[in-house]
């Protein structure tokens, strides 16, 4: 033992300070002097070509997966152009049936059926009969022609135009007949003016019209109460005696 733990109880203290001290300063030489093996085995020193090498390594690597994750990511999605069914689950498969079915259901009511179209009876179409008027007749009614009161000229009937005809004898026993239309204008003072023949019926019988409608008396046409001169037209009818009398 040493000499100072005797005299003192907790031993030297300027001893084991300085044995310390000493011990301290060696450690710190040695280790800058040579290295711990025990440090150098857990962690090793690296230069810069192999930091380099190792970089150049791991992007290599680094690379060669992404490349493989991008392959695998094409591979499995599924191609644009083709249509993806979608997944129909059992409750909804149902609910979709039920809809079709319900649509179904009520399908539009039937169109309803179009009337058959109505024939309409065709309207009768009367007729109304023609009446033709006879010039022969010599009907010589006054009618008004124009608001102003005029009136046509009056020449008598039938009976005073078959009052002045004189039937030729040598008609009669070549059995000649016929009717003959003749013109004719009643002037202002009532006088038969410029008789022609419309319709003739042979010379001799125009001859006895033409005739007969000259000795006729007239009334001349007015026009606001005053006398003009206006236009006929008379018939004349030669029958034979034995057809007259039958008529």
């Amino acid at each position: 033992m040493n000499g100072c733990s005797a005299s003192r109880p907790f031993g030297c203290p300027e001893s084991s300070v300085l044995s310390r001290k000493k011990a301290w300063t060696q450690g710190r030489k040695t280790s800058r002097g040579s290295s711990n093996p025990h440090l150098d085995m857990a962690h090793p020193r690296l230069d810069a070509s192999s930091i380099r090498n190792q970089y150049a390594t791991h992007l290599q690597a680094g690379l060669a997966l992404s490349l493989v994750l991008l392959l695998g990511a094409v591979h499995l999605s599924p191609p644009l152009g083709r249509e993806v069914e979608p997944t129909i689950r059992g409750h909804e498969a149902a609910a979709l049936r039920h809809v079709q079915s319900t649509r179904q259901a009520q399908a539009p009511p039937a169109p309803p059926t179009p009337m058959p179209p109505q024939v309409l009876p065709r309207e009768k179409v009367v007729e109304s009969p023609s009446v033709e008027f006879d010039p022969s007749l010599g009907l010589d009614a006054t009618v008004d022609r124009s608001d102003g009161g005029a009136k046509r000229p009056d020449c008598g009937g039938r009976r005073a135009l078959r009052g002045k005809t004189y039937y030729p004898p040598s008609a009669l026993r070549a059995g000649l007949e016929g009717r003959v239309r003749v013109k004719f204008v009643v002037g202002k003072d009532g006088d038969i003016e410029s008789p022609t023949i419309a319709d003739g019926a042979g010379a001799l019988l125009n001859r006895a019209a033409l005739r007969a409608v000259r000795r006729l008396e007239c009334t001349p046409g007015r026009e606001q109460s005053r006398p003009v001169e206006a236009e006929r037209t008379k018939t004349v009818v030669f029958a034979l005696p034995e057809k007259m009398d039958g008529s």
